[in-house]
């Protein structure tokens, strides 16, 4: 199809117009999706062990980098330093 918008007859660019918004919505939904998947597998672990398994590595690992001063003394330097302050 053609990318230029003045060559679409009135029923080709409503088509496109609906795929767009179609599309953007399509977005929304699966990013709520998985959300509520990986919510539900949170809360029930035997839904998917393995998933379940990675995703309290992913939690441990960032409260480890969140709550170590280190850490946090390095990420302030480094933003301070960004900043130019």
């Amino acid at each position: 199809m053609f990318d230029r918008t003045e060559y679409l007859t009135p029923r080709q660019a409503r088509c496109r117009q609906r795929a767009q918004s179609a599309r953007g919505w399509a977005r929304v939904v699966n990013l709520a999706l998985v959300g509520c998947c990986l919510g539900a597998i949170w809360q029930e672990p035997e839904i998917a062990p393995p998933v379940h398994a990675g995703m309290t590595l992913v939690v441990n690992n960032v409260a480890r980098l969140v709550l170590d001063p280190e850490t946090q003394r390095a990420a302030t330097n480094k933003g301070e330093a960004a900043s130019g302050v």
